[in-house]
């Protein structure tokens, strides 16, 4: 998972995982050729470790933002904007999937997008999108 702190981390650690591989997965990319990774960050954090139902839920926040040079064959001569704030319940044994992620996200930005050879249209994106999901074992 792009997102892992790839090493073990305690409570109140941080980590800022390789943002062009957060960026394939998160836009299910084939490469991050079409982000600006200089400009691109993602950073998360152990806020605390919770018991729930018998089961040790890490509670784990976090910010991504991707500034995005092209998306779906669209090529912005500026980039937009995407952000994405992560709070989630991820349970501690890698093996067992239970779990909970609240995803916000927002994309922002204007830019000259070329549409044709010789005709440049401006683009205007604001949209915000919420994303809920839940993992529960069934016994």
């Amino acid at each position: 998972d792009a997102l892992s702190p790839g090493k073990p981390v305690e409570v109140g650690d941080k980590w800022s995982p390789d943002v062009g591989a957060v960026a394939m997965q998160l836009l299910n990319l084939k490469s991050a050729d079409t982000v600006d990774l200089a400009k691109s960050t993602a950073e998360l954090a152990f806020v605390s470790l919770e018991e729930k139902d018998g089961l040790d839920l890490a509670h784990v926040t976090g910010t991504i933002t991707l500034h995005l040079l092209e998306l779906k064959g669209m090529k912005f001569q500026d980039p937009m904007v995407l952000t994405a704030a992560l709070d989630g319940m991820i349970r501690t044994d890698p093996t067992v999937p239970d779990g909970s992620l609240h995803t916000e996200l927002t994309m922002k930005g204007e830019s000259p997008v070329e549409v044709a050879p010789g005709q440049v249209a401006d683009v205007s994106i604001s949209m915000r999108t919420v994303v809920d999901r839940s993992v529960e074992s069934v016994d």
